[in-house]
């Protein structure tokens, strides 16, 4: 939800020599349609379905960074599939950083819907879910390269990657 998790993705890859993975566009590349088009036209439940089947068809391959997309992570019947996927990371920014970042990126169903009331009630929802990934990276104010440092920095210092 405009935390930066695609931009700081592709850049951790890059800094980790991986490959770069992003459910959205996974979802688009099976339907031929960007996550905020298939919402409007398809609905939510069906977006969802469809992320649950790019996020197993990721875990299944071999070793990425995965961007996931900000309603993927708050439930509870995947947090199996994610501990055993790998590490998870939350970049955190202070919600109006995000919706200044995710209102300039173009189509945003769930932030159209309302309010900037209405969007601090989805992201308090979510909130206790993000709580649950492995690690926490302060990205408030960060360009998408230095918060790959900081993710990179977070992974290091907690021993899942050497340093």
């Amino acid at each position: 939800m405009g935390a930066g998790k695609t931009s700081a993705g592709r850049e951790l890859a890059r800094l980790l020599r991986l490959p770069f993975r992003d459910t959205d566009e996974e979802v688009r590349r099976d339907s031929g349609l960007p996550a905020g088009e298939f919402i409007l036209r398809r609905g939510l439940g069906a977006f969802r379905k469809a992320e649950d089947a790019a996020l197993k068809k990721l875990a299944a391959g071999p070793a990425a960074v995965v961007a996931l997309g900000g309603g993927i992570y708050p439930s509870g019947r995947r947090l199996p599939l994610f501990r055993r996927a790998g590490v998870t990371v939350w970049v955190r920014r202070p919600l109006p950083e995000m919706l200044r970042l995710a209102s300039s990126e173009g189509c945003r169903p769930l932030l159209a819907r309302g309010s900037a009331a209405a969007v601090r009630r989805l992201f308090a929802r979510r909130e206790k879910f993000y709580a649950m990934c492995d690690l926490r990276a302060g990205a408030a104010g960060l360009a998408p390269a230095a918060a790959a440092r900081e993710i990179r920095r977070q992974l290091e210092k907690n021993g899942f990657i050497p340093s």
